[in-house]
């Protein structure tokens, strides 16, 4: 039954049904707690609903459920790769919610951990980990120029590695060139003020 809900919600979500899809991840949540279902099994499902907040613009909800989510994923020791992922969905919300300086030094701290020898530098995830944390920078209207000059700097190093391990066409080389124009732009917009 739970794994029908799951795969419904998942449905849902890639039909655009964001509140049907919240609806139906919000009673899956509930009748595994009915179930007792333990806590650190119900990580996921909270990161689905997570999502479904997001994508109704649910954003402070989003922003708690994810800070929960990573909490939990590191207190009952999932796999790195999937700690990973939560603390990059958790990061993406402190930028929405522009808590850039949150999201600085969650990310460097992060980072600091070494999860590029964990996984590897190449690993996607940790490309992401450091793709936000520039990020963090470039979206910051208080970052100064050195910053956006070192963001930039990593955009460039990411960009080429997403390119060289996935392709030019893989949807996330693209999104990094987003960002790496991005980065570029705000730092001509400083240049142009000189």
């Amino acid at each position: 039954r739970i794994n029908a809900m799951t795969q419904l919600g998942n449905g849902l979500t890639a039909l655009d049904h964001h509140d049907d899809a919240l609806s139906v991840r919000e009673v899956e949540l509930a009748t595994m707690r009915r179930l007792g279902t333990p806590e650190e099994v119900t990580i996921m499902t909270k990161a689905n609903i997570a999502h479904s907040y997001e994508c109704l613009g649910r954003y402070e909800e989003t922003l708690a459920l994810r800070r929960e989510v990573y909490a939990q994923a590191v207190a009952f020791k999932h796999p790195t790769d999937q700690i990973i992922i939560y603390a990059n969905n958790l990061a993406v919300s402190l930028k929405r919610a522009e808590r850039y300086e949150e999201a600085k030094c969650f990310l460097r701290e992060r980072i600091a951990e070494g999860f590029d020898r964990t996984l590897g530098a190449n690993h996607i995830s940790v490309i992401k980990l450091r793709w936000n944390y520039a990020g963090a920078f470039c979206d910051d209207d208080k970052a100064s120029r050195d910053d956006v000059v070192k963001a930039v700097a990593t955009f460039e190093e990411l960009f080429s590695t997403t390119q060289r391990l996935l392709g030019k066409f893989h949807p996330t080389t693209k999104s990094a060139k987003a960002y790496l124009e991005s980065g570029r732009s705000k730092l001509a917009r400083f240049d142009a003020q000189s």
